[in-house]
């Protein structure tokens, strides 16, 4: 899946020591991928209600708090990949609910 292998490809930068402006286009690059991957699996790919929804509450947090998130991107990549490989894969939105939940106890 395109957007999700982008999304993991600008999550690492995101999680780079580059300069300012450099890593501010990236961390936007990050979130408007996954944001694109959402809507894909969303309307094309008919994801559960459940997928989405923990991707939803992860999205919202890239957008609200990104250097939360920032603190967290091994995890969130490590998911990704999964997602990247195949967009259906349970381990995936698991740890993505893992995410979230650590996310939401900070």
């Amino acid at each position: 899946m395109t957007y999700c292998i982008k999304c993991c490809a600008y999550s690492r930068q995101f999680a780079g020591n580059e300069g300012k402006k450099k890593q501010s286009g990236q961390t936007l690059l990050c979130i408007a991928y996954f944001g694109l991957f959402i809507l894909h699996l969303c309307l094309e790919d008919g994801a559960s209600d459940t997928d989405y929804t923990w991707c939803n509450i992860l999205y919202g947090d890239m957008i609200l708090n990104p250097e939360k998130v920032k603190a967290h991107i091994s995890e969130l990549v490590d998911a990704l990949e999964y997602l990247a490989e195949d967009y259906d894969h349970p381990n995936g939105f698991n740890l993505i609910n893992v995410l979230n939940n650590q996310l939401q106890a900070e």
